[in-house]
């Protein structure tokens, strides 16, 4: 979309609330220009923002996460995943579309209908999931503790059964997922992926 900036969460977040009013109140007058039913996500920070943040400057806006419309499109049968996956997955419940947000069920539900698929939860799920340390950690340099600790319990649980990929939903998981699996040198058993990858692998 022209004029589309940064929904301005990670500045909020380092605590530059200037810059983030700055951003949100621009975002905010340039989506007002456009006539449309919702905004589509991928980024669990920017679903979380421009869905609840964004109501203080005037924007009222119905931000639904690419991972719920995902699981929609699978649950209608306009996405026919058909490919099979012998594998098993761990799934990694990103904040601010888990705990923040209470959604749980649709990322799964997408997943477990791709044939074959195995879907577990780590031993910290849902609202005890723990932090990737993105949210925390983007911006500054610094021990990858909190990311290794995800990917650890990530890495125990599929380790238990067999080897498979581990796919958080969220691409600052993802980003910080695989950062911390190549730290922990677990880039050979650990693959870190998006619903999204997943469910276009297993298209017809």
């Amino acid at each position: 979309m022209p004029g589309e900036r940064c929904s301005g969460d990670a500045a909020r977040r380092l605590g530059e609330e200037y810059l983030y009013q700055t951003l949100a109140n621009e975002n905010v007058e340039n989506l007002k220009r456009y006539r449309f039913r919702k905004v589509l996500a991928a980024c669990p920070h920017c679903f979380n923002t421009i869905g609840n943040e964004y109501r203080q400057f005037g924007g009222e806006f119905e931000v639904v996460h690419h991972s719920v419309l995902i699981a929609q499109l699978v649950r209608e049968g306009r996405l026919r995943l058909t490919r099979p996956r012998e594998e098993l997955l761990a799934y990694h419940d990103s904040c601010y579309i888990g705990r923040y947000n209470d959604i749980y069920d649709s990322p799964r539900a997408s997943l477990r209908a791709i044939p074959g698929l195995e879907v577990i939860d780590p031993p910290r799920s849902r609202n005890k999931g723990l932090c990737c340390g993105g949210g925390r950690r983007a911006h500054v340099d610094g021990d990858p503790r909190q990311a290794s600790a995800s990917t650890r319990s990530a890495s125990r649980s599929s380790s238990r059964r067999r080897p498979g990929p581990w796919a958080p939903h969220a691409r600052s998981a993802s980003r910080w997922s695989t950062w911390a699996a190549k730290v922990k040198g677990a880039e050979d058993k650990l693959q870190v992926k998006d619903i999204a990858e997943l469910v276009a692998e297993a298209l017809e």
